[in-house]
């Protein structure tokens, strides 16, 4: 708008065009979306006030002053005076809605800011629920995963050695608290098996060792019978190995002498009991 510019010929199409570019930024959908529509917002308003103010006031004048400085031949020319009364005009009413427009253009950055502050809290409080998700989710995992799975391999491998008696503490409603469940009742089943087991070879081995002492009594007795004559020593040798491999005694051992022969009697212990009377009579075995 400096007279320098009244002789040129493109100072016309220069503002024109600097005009244009202005009103497609301060219209432009874009800056349009981000202030949105609400008539509450100080933003809105502020924007609303200088579009009103271009459309209805700065860019009229503007047109009128270039219409009257840009020269044509079919328009009888303008004074200089008025010329330049017209632009004092238009400069005082361009610098006031400049410093409006630069006023807008602070409060929307720092509207800006302020919402790049928010977002640069909702990440901080992002980072900071992901970080305590993470941390709260491997110490879950550690809890009901690693542990589990821990103690279940130290009972596996404690039952493989054969010990059914450790049982698997996890025992919740997760797949490794039923799997430890389910582990358990497998080691109780196996601990009544092996113990039946046990006691059956327990009792088979009692049997046979039973069995090895009465055949080796029974060689003894025979073999002690036949190769010497008979005497109460012996008899009372024999009475007494009966006794300690059937785990009896004391005991009496009572022979007959023939038909109506008397009775000979060999006892590790008192013939008489607490009484006094004797367990067998002296002349029969029948009495025993």
């Amino acid at each position: 708008l400096s007279e320098e510019g009244f002789a040129d010929m493109s100072y016309g199409q220069s503002v024109s065009q600097a005009v244009q570019e202005f009103e497609e930024r301060l219209l432009h959908p874009r800056l349009a979306r981000v202030l949105g529509d609400d008539p509450g917002d100080p933003l809105f308003a502020g924007y609303d006030l200088i579009t009103r103010e271009w459309r209805g006031d700065i860019r009229p004048l503007l047109s009128v002053y270039l219409y009257n400085v840009e020269p044509a031949p079919s328009r009888s020319p303008v004074g200089q005076d008025d010329i330049r009364t017209l632009r004092r005009l238009l400069v005082a009413r361009i610098h006031a809605y400049v410093e409006r427009v630069d006023r807008f253009v602070s409060q929307l950055e720092a509207a800006a800011e302020s919402k790049i502050a928010w977002l640069r809290l909702i990440l901080g409080i992002a980072l900071l629920l992901t970080l305590a998700l993470v941390v709260l989710t491997m110490r879950n995992v550690r809890s009901d995963v690693v542990r589990p799975l821990r103690d279940l391999l130290l009972i596996a491998e404690r039952a493989r050695r054969g010990d059914f008696s450790a049982r698997v503490r996890h025992t919740g409603e997760d797949e490794l608290g039923r799997l430890g469940h389910a582990f358990n009742v497998m080691a109780e089943d196996l601990s009544k098996i092996y113990a039946d087991l046990e006691s059956r070879v327990r009792g088979k081995t009692a049997d046979l060792e039973r069995r090895n002492r009465s055949l080796e009594l029974l060689y003894h007795t025979i073999t002690q019978l036949t190769s010497r004559p008979a005497s109460d020593a012996a008899y009372t040798v024999l009475l007494k190995r009966i006794e300690g491999v059937l785990g009896l005694g004391p005991s009496i051992l009572c022979i007959a002498e023939g038909a109506q022969g008397g009775a000979h009697q060999f006892a590790t212990t008192a013939r008489r009991d607490q009484a006094g009377t004797f367990l067998c009579s002296e002349t029969t075995c029948a009495d025993c």
